[in-house]
């Protein structure tokens, strides 16, 4: 609490209070700063703990409500921005601090949002990547299909060029043998002989 009687977080007026020493280079009067709120000036020591409203908040902060915020574990404050530069929420605290005073931050609903964006893109390049595999997989298909095609329309081909050969050749021997059951009455020589003579046709 001020000399003025209004209460800050110490880090937090302290961290103000630096900032305007950095800005004006100096200070009016020496180990006096002003109030951020009613401007009075307030020397830098003289801040005074207000236990009755540390105790207050000491109780909010148990309340269910307020546990199932996010917190920072350094300021114990509602974590509601994001640095960009480090990937991770901070308190306004953090914010003003050397470690993230020069990177890049933003609301936490902001940095939720550019999220949600980014997600929404990866997802549709997965996507497309995926339609383009499935489309490689279906003409690799039907390549395979068609070359199967083929090779059993050449097996069938093969199979009806023998079985034709096999029929003329049938036929053939029909022919051979027809003259042979017309001698019946033969001896054995002569029907060797008759044998010999087709066969030799």
């Amino acid at each position: 609490m001020t000399a003025c009687g209004h209460n800050f977080c110490r880090e937090c007026i302290q961290l103000t209070w630096e900032k305007a020493k950095s800005r004006k280079g100096g200070k009016k009067r020496r180990g006096s700063f002003p109030c951020p709120e009613c401007r009075e000036l307030s020397p830098q020591r003289n801040l005074r703990p207000n236990r009755l409203l540390t105790k207050v908040a000491e109780m909010a902060r148990q309340h269910p409500a307020f546990q199932s915020r996010d917190l920072c574990a350094a300021h114990q404050e509602v974590l509601k921005l994001f640095c960009e530069d480090d990937q991770s929420p901070i308190c306004v605290v953090c914010r003003e601090s050397r470690v993230h005073r020069p990177h890049r931050v933003v609301p936490i609903e902001e940095a939720v949002q550019e999220y949600r964006v980014k997600v929404r893109e990866q997802r549709q390049r997965i996507l497309a990547e995926f339609q383009k595999m499935g489309l490689l997989l279906e003409e690799e298909e039907q390549r395979v299909l068609q070359a199967l095609k083929e090779e059993e329309e050449e097996v069938v081909a093969k199979l009806q060029e023998s079985s034709t050969t096999l029929e003329r050749q049938s036929h053939a021997l029909e022919r051979l043998l027809l003259p042979l059951e017309d001698r019946n009455e033969h001896t054995p020589l002569q029907t060797l002989q008759d044998m010999k003579e087709l066969l030799s046709r």
